[in-house]
């Protein structure tokens, strides 16, 4: 299954020098099988959410279990005069060589200055990774791993997960293999089957046959009962067996 994801911006940084500007993103692929990616960079104004820019990125290869650097395809050119009101956002879509669907993947907005001049020193507070060109070391202790969650196309689906109904129950469907139909129980091999007798003691109608007579039926129906007189017990057709049924006080 594929599992490509954006993990980071490379271009811009925190505090990016007036001028123009291919933006970058990394891209690693935690899946077993390579993959290509594709997607869309896009530039706002923090203040107006106007877009400012917009570029699909280079199709790339990633081989599995691997991280490369995607650049778009063309350059931003910031507009004069400097300012700090900017962010960037970053969509991917990974495409595999077996037949799974796509993957979708938005990485989270990043704020950036551009700045007049060359950068000073990382600011009070920061990690020295922004006088190198890089961002702050993500914490990410208190988030859950992706590895715990099952993807949409799961639902429903062998050794997935179940799709529940409106009314947030597990469908009678997927619960066990037969016609359900309001009459019948589940049983523990999770075959819905028709109950061999009512409640409070009441048995269904009943034939009386000899265990031949009654393994020599032509085609017995679901439901049918007999008492067996040559073993002198009750037996129930459930569709595929004659099954015996203990009789309880």
């Amino acid at each position: 299954m594929l599992d490509v994801r954006p993990t980071a911006y490379i271009v811009p940084v925190a505090e990016q020098v007036l001028d123009d500007i291919t933006p970058v993103i990394r891209v690693q692929n935690f899946a077993d099988e390579d993959a290509r990616i594709s997607g869309l960079i896009r530039i706002y104004r923090q203040s107006t959410d106007q877009l400012l820019y917009s570029s699909e990125l280079a199709i790339t290869l990633i081989p599995h279990g691997t991280a490369v650097n995607v650049a778009a395809l063309s350059a931003w050119s910031p507009p004069a005069p400097a300012d700090d009101d900017y962010f960037i956002l970053a969509e991917t879509l990974a495409t595999g060589i077996a037949p799974d669907p796509p993957m979708r993947s938005l990485l989270g907005a990043f704020r950036f200055d551009i700045k007049p001049g060359p950068m000073g020193p990382a600011p009070a507070g920061h990690h020295i990774t922004h006088e190198l060109g890089g961002m702050d070391e993500l914490d990410a202790s208190g988030l859950t791993p992706f590895s715990l969650y099952q993807a949409l196309a799961s639902k429903g689906q062998p050794l997935g997960y179940a799709d529940l109904n409106a009314a947030a129950l597990v469908p009678t469907t997927e619960l066990g293999t037969g016609s359900p139909n309001g009459n019948k129980y589940l049983r523990d091999d999770q075959t819905w089957n028709i109950p061999p007798g009512g409640g409070g003691g009441t048995l269904l109608p009943f034939l009386l046959k000899t265990t031949t007579e009654m393994n020599a039926i032509p085609a017995p129906t679901e439901g049918m009962t007999i008492w067996n007189t040559t073993e002198h017990q009750l037996y129930v057709f459930d569709g595929l067996v004659w099954a015996g049924i203990i009789m309880q006080a």
